[in-house]
């Protein structure tokens, strides 16, 4: 009962703001203005090049000139500027998307969030399910579809799915630019990065070559303070060594794209990407009062995160006319080494240790797709997958010191291979001139393979099933779309592994407990592929000759047999398992908005609203229903206020950014004292003046210097700490944009 009243109480409200609109829009045009519409995006969302107001998709997107003018450099700051986006924060390498609170623990499972480099999907891997950082320079759009996009864009997009696009060569001119930026953080070191481009023309109209490369360093804002105290988190007795800025970053990279077009129907379009990733410290704060930007510790580690990652990938299509035919061949390779200082935890009686880590992680995919482009009322996208995807992994827990004595007590290591198949489509057919209805599905069989290196237990699994999805869109005048749909997602499951006992398991106890299979060597078969359907409403409205635009969505998430990695009671006493257990259900709504107030002002924004819960209590764990999802935050807002004026001879423009962050719960597991992440909000502001060839900006981000304890952090351990670690903001922090074109 309560389920239903609050879906109805979304969709009755999104029926009074549509009817809202509707009348307010119909005015505003029987008005007459005649100023100049809002520019919108051409996204290709649903794998063909529409407008994003023209497609029932949820769906953000971002020019590259957006990403400029509001200072977006990486998906850190990109997620709080996006209704219903999460982010599990970590500093660069550690950062895990959620998006519509479709939100789990990190290990043992695959993603919920998918990522595609341009035609490439990159699996999120390294230590925490975490995204690549790409470029963020000569970018041509991000978007970010929202709700399952099983169909279309596969496995692990249950939640949604992140598509970053490059700019491509051009064949008929030179083309160069060049970009900087320097800034300095309150209580930290300087910050700064530089790019460049050279679009070279090799062959007129017929051969191109792009190059991009950026480089940044980060020059840290938090303090350790080194000494000996009574309790770890505490104010340490004795003298204290300030060790200043220990989470400094550097970053660097190159993209290639040479692109050849022999015909006026055949394109090949080859791109490499090269890049690596050095964090010197994860920007971990420990939560004690007074200032918190600061780490204390009994001794010093030389903490550290690297992460080199590359891409190749083969593109062609040839156009048919009425049809496109699109080959994908992708190959990506993503190393991580890592090392954690856990000083301050207590497992296994110990109180002096390191965690060292290491990833090695290999796609091969082939993907092969047909649109057609008829110009009657059916249409359709059809498409073949195959996937090769290697996963080697250790991690071994010591004692001791790395620069001197230590031993390794808690040795873990795993191979992992999954070879995936899938086909799939999606037809739309015109019913009337307004309306439009359209099903697909896709079709997937998968198979892992896991060697425990340590136990030397080898296992398999494999499982195939159908992702459905069904869909209407009316037009109900010029520039009112209306859609409703259902969809299904899912993520691949996971072999069998072997299970860490407590001293009081029972093999028989799990039986009973877990319902799943124990075998008798201590081993688990392994946990299943979970899934959702998430039923949506939305509308996509411009009005005042399309000086106004605002979008709206209610969802409503029933999501079945989630994989959970927690520890579960006695007689099933055991640690580091994935299982599917529990369920819950995840309703939201979401709206954005974009006003041209006058010629020289605009606001733009979005706000979200999630309430994520469990549906049911798990027997012989502490899952209870009602807990709420972790990293789901109840509120997201970002409002975005523009100015445009002249300075001098020269357009420029001033833009205040406010978001919030509501508070989120970083375990489902209830507990008397859970570790809350905080919410929070920032302000920023950017000034900027076009000169000519040259864009400049100051800006100044978290003016009222927040630092909240933003995410939770668990640590490699997974136990209980002696002191709770937390990332936050970076304070607050002045800076200027350079960038010129030639």
């Amino acid at each position: 009962m309560q389920v239903s009243m609050h879906r109805n109480s979304i969709f009755y409200g999104l029926a009074f703001v549509l009817a809202a609109q509707f009348s307010g829009g119909a005015q505003a045009q029987n008005e007459g203005a005649e100023e100049d519409a809002l520019e919108t995006i051409v996204v290709t969302a649903t794998r063909r090049a529409e407008s994003a107001q023209d497609i029932p998709v949820s769906v953000a997107a971002f020019s590259g000139q957006d990403l400029f003018e509001q200072g977006i450099r990486d998906f850190g700051q990109l997620a709080t500027a996006v209704p219903s986006v999460a982010l599990q924060e970590g500093g660069p390498g550690f950062r895990t998307v959620y998006i519509r609170a479709v939100a789990t623990g990190t290990i043992g499972t695959f993603s919920t969030t998918g990522f595609y480099y341009d035609e490439s999907y990159i699996e999120p891997g390294g230590l925490v399910l975490g995204i690549i950082e790409p470029l963020f320079f000569d970018v041509n759009r991000v978007e970010v579809l929202r709700g399952p996009q099983g169909t279309l864009f596969g496995g692990s997009s249950m939640g949604g799915t992140l598509r970053f696009i490059s700019n491509t060569p051009l064949m008929d001119q030179f083309e160069a630019s060049v970009g900087a930026d320097l800034s300095t953080t309150a209580d930290g070191g300087m910050n700064y990065e530089t790019s460049g481009m050279l679009n070279i023309p090799l062959i007129d109209d017929r051969l191109a070559l792009r190059l991009t490369g950026s480089f940044r360093d980060d020059g840290g804002f938090i303090d350790r303070h080194v000494g000996i105290s009574a309790t770890p988190g505490i104010d340490p007795i004795g003298p204290i060594d300030q060790e200043k800025n220990i989470n400094s970053s550097d970053f660097q990279g190159i993209r290639a794209i040479l692109e050849a077009q022999p015909s006026e129907t055949l394109m090949l379009r080859f791109t490499v990407v090269d890049q690596s990733l050095e964090s010197d410290a994860l920007p971990v704060i420990d939560q004690v009062p007074g200032n918190r930007a600061i780490q204390q510790r009994g001794r010093s580690f030389d903490d550290f995160l690297d992460e080199d990652f590359r891409l190749a990938n083969l593109l062609i299509t040839y156009d048919f006319d009425r049809f496109e035919l699109l080959s994908s061949t992708s190959w990506n390779e993503r190393v991580v080494d890592y090392l954690e200082d856990s000083d301050g935890d207590s497992f296994f009686g110990l109180d002096s240790i390191f965690v060292t880590a290491g990833r090695v992680e290999e796609s091969v995919i082939q993907e092969f797709r047909l649109s057609s482009n008829f110009a009657g009322r059916f249409n359709f996208v059809a498409g073949a997958l195959a996937e090769n995807y290697r996963r080697d992994r250790t991690t071994d827990f010591f004692n001791g010191d790395p620069d001197g004595m230590f031993f390794n007590f808690f040795p873990i290591a795993a191979d992992q291979d999954r070879r995936q198949y899938a086909v799939y489509g999606e037809a739309g057919y015109d019913v009337s001139d307004r309306l439009t209805m359209t099903a697909g599905f896709r079709f997937y069989d998968y198979q892992n393979d896991l060697f425990n290196v340590v136990s030397e237990i080898a296992s398999s699994g494999e499982e195939s099933g159908v992702n459905p999805r069904f869909q209407l869109e009316y037009n109900a005048r010029d520039n009112a779309l209306l859609y409703v749909s259902a969809a299904k997602g899912f993520r691949p499951g996971g072999a069998r592994r072997p299970l860490f006992l407590g001293p009081n398991t029972t093999i028989d106890g799990c039986r009973d407990i877990l319902g799943v299979v124990v075998n008798e060597d201590g081993s688990v078969e392994g946990f299943e592929s979970d899934s959702l359907w998430t039923y949506e409403a939305g509308a996509k409205t411009q009005w005042a000759n399309g000086r106004a635009t605002t979008n709206l969505a209610a969802y409503y998430t029933d999501w079945s047999d989630i994989q959970q990695f927690a520890s579960f009671s006695a007689p099933c006493q055991v640690s580091f398992f994935t299982a599917n257990v529990g369920g819950a259900r995840i309703i939201g709504l979401e709206a954005e908005f974009d006003f041209a107030v006058t010629d020289e002002l605009t606001v733009f924004g979005g706000i979200s609203h999630t309430d994520a819960e469990t549906t049911a209590d798990v027997p012989g764990s502490p899952l209870v229903k009602g807990s709420p999802l972790q990293n789901a935050p109840d509120w997201t807002i970002n409002l975005n206020v523009q100015y445009s004026l002249e300075i001098g001879n020269y357009d420029g423009s001033a833009l205040m950014t406010f978001r919030h962050v509501g508070e989120s719960s970083s375990t489902i597991i209830p507990s008397s004292n859970p570790p809350i992440q905080e919410g929070y909000s920032t302000v920023n502001l950017r000034l900027s003046i076009a000169l000519e060839d040259w864009q400049i900006a100051l800006y100044g981000n978290n003016l009222t210097n927040e630092l909240p304890l933003r995410t939770y952090f668990a640590t490699s351990l997974g136990v209980p700490r002696a002191n709770e670690k937390f990332f936050t903001e970076p304070p607050r922090t002045f800076g200027v944009s350079l960038r010129r074109g030639f």
